[in-house]
């Protein structure tokens, strides 16, 4: 029977390991590579991610890579963080974020407070694999829920610039159980984009994928379409 759960990022260590345990992951890289390759490789890893330094963070880690790395509007956590704690009406309204993270509503509240049209959507696969842009998705697993950054869709893998490990893929079996909703078959996304489509984009930030080679225009693909809005009153969703 399903019940009525808050769609909120809580991005504790002992959680994220078996959550995104599908990663690959050396926990001794420094020993076998060496200091300097072992550096090389970490900033490959982090390279074009803003990386959460709170474990309640990853949502405004996200919405941070995506403003920086792929918008070219260099902002930090911290900033992000800044911003919300002295919004005091968007403050009185939120749960106790503190410890169970931010909501999606709340990161498409601040990107619009940025300047950008920000969009929640609950999509299926199809219309999801159509994506021509990066995005913040929220994942979900065993009842906690990550924010991460979609930086593009490839045929086999889901490419990721994500808050706590970097860039990194999925594969598409993998990613979808942690994207899509069982109950709905859905899963959400924040798209955002710049008041003026003539504003430049960090291509560089896509992943050598089919879509980057198309153009990576924000209205074609999704204007007029039937997607279900993510709303303030859809915070709560149904699980299993």
């Amino acid at each position: 029977m399903s019940v009525m759960r808050i769609l909120v990022t809580r991005c504790r260590n002992a959680l994220l390991i078996p959550f995104l345990a599908s990663f690959w992951i050396c926990a001794n890289a420094e020993e076998v590579l060496g200091d300097r390759d072992f550096r090389s490789w970490k900033e490959l890893r982090d390279h074009g991610v803003v990386k959460q330094s709170l474990e309640y963070s990853c949502g405004l880690a996200a919405l941070a890579t995506l403003l920086t790395h792929y918008f070219q509007q260099p902002i930090s956590e911290e900033q992000i963080l800044s911003d919300l704690l002295e919004d005091e009406a968007l403050v009185s309204r939120t749960l106790d974020w503190e410890s169970t993270g931010v909501s999606l509503w709340i990161l498409r509240y601040l990107a619009q407070k940025y300047g950008y049209v920000a969009t929640g959507l609950s999509l299926d696969e199809k219309r999801l694999r159509q994506l021509r842009f990066p995005a913040v998705a929220a994942l979900e697993h065993d009842g906690f829920a990550h924010f991460t950054v979609l930086r593009g869709v490839g045929a086999e893998n889901f490419h990721l610039a994500d808050p706590s490990w970097g860039n990194t893929s999925l594969t598409s079996q993998d990613f979808m159980s942690k994207w899509l909703d069982p109950v709905t078959g859905r899963g959400k996304i924040l798209l955002l984009s710049p008041k003026s489509e003539r504003a430049e984009r960090n291509l560089d930030f896509l992943p050598d994928t089919e879509a980057r080679r198309q153009s990576p225009s924000w209205g074609n693909d999704w204007s007029g379409q039937q997607i279900m809005p993510f709303e303030p009153r859809l915070r709560f969703y149904p699980g299993s």
